[in-house]
């Protein structure tokens, strides 16, 4: 190897050496400097939508306490009992021809039995009451029904907390 660079002549000797040092540079780039800001950019992009999640996070928690003290929340239920708040939201809802049987069950608690009803509807009624009324389903039942999308549903809905 060193007959051969003693062989080759100065200009060459210096067009290898800059080629080498570009080559160099070159591998140096691609190989350390920018993986290594590619992932420090990520990551600091990462780090600013976890400090928004956590700003939002906390922004909500404290309006979740501001709300419980007030005793406000999700008892929306505008006074009426939850018998008839989940008898009519259920026609709201669509499911009028699914109720087969709505009965109080306690003093917050509503049983419901639905046949050949919507999946669909019945899925949106529920994350409905939930939502807006803050009435949970404390026990649920469902089999499928006659027919594709339809569900036979035995349930037992919760009032909200007061």
């Amino acid at each position: 190897m060193r007959q051969w660079w003693l062989g080759l002549e100065q200009r060459e000797r210096r067009t290898l050496i800059l080629g080498v040092s570009a080559l160099a540079v070159i591998l140096a780039y691609f190989l350390l400097w920018r993986p290594a800001h590619l992932g420090a950019t990520r990551a600091a992009t990462k780090l600013r939508q976890e400090e928004a999640l956590l700003t939002w996070m906390q922004r909500s928690a404290a309006e979740a306490r501001q709300l419980q003290q007030s005793g406000g929340g999700s008892s929306a239920t505008n006074g009426q009992s939850l018998f008839a708040v989940a008898d009519q939201s259920a026609r709201t809802a669509g499911l009028a021809d699914a109720i087969r049987r709505v009965e109080p069950s306690g003093a917050d608690h509503v049983r419901i039995s639905l046949q050949d009803a919507a999946f669909d509807r019945v899925v949106t009624w529920l994350g409905g009451l939930s939502a807006k009324q803050g009435v949970a389903v404390d026990a649920a039942t469902i089999r499928q029904g006659k027919a594709p999308g339809k569900v036979n549903a035995q349930l037992v809905l919760k009032g909200p907390a007061q």
